[in-house]
């Protein structure tokens, strides 16, 4: 078999190098680029070793099925982390056995991973639900370990993509219209519910989870990750308080961003890490006391009861839909548009990777409408 080699590309006045190789008869088709000839050259390597003359594909990201990423990540445990970096535990190959003697039932052990749908996925885990009578809470643990085998398996190039991490997070993003937009009024009246309710912890942390995903207009799943070790206090500036980083392990587009957060919400969040700071968890919102350090804290319930506390529990007469915290995300988007940003400053600030992506969260306000019509009527 020939030797793959990379190909130094410019483009723009940008160089990279291009490792290329198309088989049809095989169903090979792989075209990557690198910032870096070494990087090239390994991802070259790597693509020779998984391949053969006779057969094609021996491992290959598009052919590997479920079956075969399950014994590769039983050959290699010690490559695989969890998702905050740590070894992944011994009962979550357990769950991928299990996973995969009820694909080898219905007969879609062999599908390639290319091809294994969420959809399919879905099925898989509500069909062992029903027969195990998972708990709601077991059934979403049962889906993040299996989109932690998917994730180690796309950072090491045995699958191109996250079919849980992507499809379901996709999922959830339209599974309703984002078309409502929260006003000021309704996070005030949001926080005082949260007060009246009860004095609980869970409804303390809820405040500042608010407060922040209302300001900084992240997705609910990278705040609920986000670790002290990303906030960095800034004491010299007019006005803004702090910056959180959020990392590409973090968020669903795997890139890096910074989010900014003024000065009063800036001292509540001080004042949140005085009081919930654990030092056996890193996490600004741990789980209660008790729980596994990386057990991620359930918001969900918590801004249930504060919602029909406050009055906000119904179906919007306007929109025709009930408030959600992705609808935080929505009019984030939409007040940093009213507030006169770009949409490069708007992608940047909420971290949406393609003008399409942002501009489906900007809703344009009728007034401008008309203040942009009375540029020509008047």
């Amino acid at each position: 078999m020939t030797a793959i080699r990379p190909r130094k590309i410019i483009d723009n006045g940008i160089p990279y190098y291009l490792v290329r190789i198309r088989r049809a008869q095989s169903g090979i088709d792989v075209q990557k680029r690198f910032h870096t000839r070494r990087e090239a050259n390994a991802y070259a390597l790597d693509l020779e070793s998984r391949l053969t003359t006779e057969n094609g594909v021996v491992e290959h990201a598009s052919a590997i099925t479920f079956g075969e990423l399950v014994q590769w990540a039983e050959a290699n445990r010690s490559l695989l982390k969890n998702g905050l970096g740590r070894p992944f535990p011994d009962g979550g190959f357990i769950n991928f056995r299990d996973a995969n003697r009820f694909l080898a039932q219905h007969g879609l052990e062999r599908v390639p991973m290319a091809k294994l749908t969420w959809e399919l996925i879905e099925r898989l885990l509500d069909d062992l639900g029903q027969q195990r009578s998972w708990a709601a809470k077991t059934r979403y643990n049962k889906e993040s370990q299996l989109s932690v085998l998917l994730e180690n398996a796309r950072r090491h190039k045995k699958i191109k993509r996250n079919v849980v991490k992507m499809d379901a997070l996709d999922r959830d993003n339209h599974s309703e219209s984002r078309e409502r937009l929260m006003e000021r009024w309704e996070l005030d009246q949001l926080l005082d519910a949260c007060d009246t309710c009860s004095d609980s912890a869970g409804m303390r942390m809820l405040q500042m989870f608010l407060r922040l995903t209302w300001q900084i207009g992240n997705r609910k799943s990278e705040l609920l990750k986000l670790t002290w070790n990303r906030v960095t206090w800034i004491d010299d500036h007019k006005v803004v308080g702090a910056k959180i980083d959020f990392t590409p392990r973090t968020t669903k587009t795997s890139t890096q961003r910074a989010s900014f957060i003024d000065k009063e919400t800036a001292l509540f969040l001080r004042a949140h890490e005085q009081e919930f700071r654990r030092t056996d968890s890193r996490r600004v919102f741990p789980a209660r006391k008790g729980k596994a350090a990386d057990v991620i804290w359930s918001v969900d319930k918590p801004f249930a009861v504060a919602r029909k506390a406050a009055g906000l529990d119904g179906i919007d007469e306007e929109y025709g839909e009930r408030l959600s915290l992705h609808h935080f995300r929505h009019s984030y988007a939409t007040r940093l548009a009213d507030a006169g940003a770009s949409l490069v400053q708007i992608m940047a600030g909420g971290g949406w990777k393609t003008f399409a992506m942002a501009q489906r969260y900007v809703k344009v306000q009728e007034k401008h409408a008309m203040e942009a019509a009375m540029h020509l009527l008047g």
